[in-house]
């Protein structure tokens, strides 16, 4: 019912307004490989930097990174990391979690 396009929305102003940067934490590898690549083709000709974090990425969160496309467990670690540095925690605008409702999906 359009709830993943206004996360969407709000991760783009985000980083186009106030210059801080997106997770985007997703319950499977197989989504969010498709989330890398919509998100690429829609932001990425304006200059907009979209990383995979997820078991078979070769992604790391570094600063180059706009938006970050993680999986639970790859996200639990980094958000560990990101509450310990003060710094880094600084500049991420948003976290949106999202699909979370296909986790109990026997058909997944």
């Amino acid at each position: 019912a359009g709830k993943s396009l206004v996360a969407e929305v709000l991760m783009l102003r985000q980083l186009l307004f106030k210059g801080r940067r997106a997770l985007l934490i997703l319950p499977y590898v197989s989504i969010c490989v498709e989330k890398v690549d919509e998100l690429r083709r829609l932001w990425g000709g304006c200059g907009i930097r979209i990383e995979g974090l997820y078991s078979a990425s070769d992604g790391t969160w570094h600063s180059g990174v706009d938006v970050g496309v993680s999986t639970i467990e790859k996200a639990t670690g980094l958000l560990n990391r990101l509450l310990e540095d003060e710094v880094l925690l600084k500049d991420i605008g948003v976290i949106v979690v999202d699909e979370m409702h296909l986790l109990g999906d026997e058909h997944r």
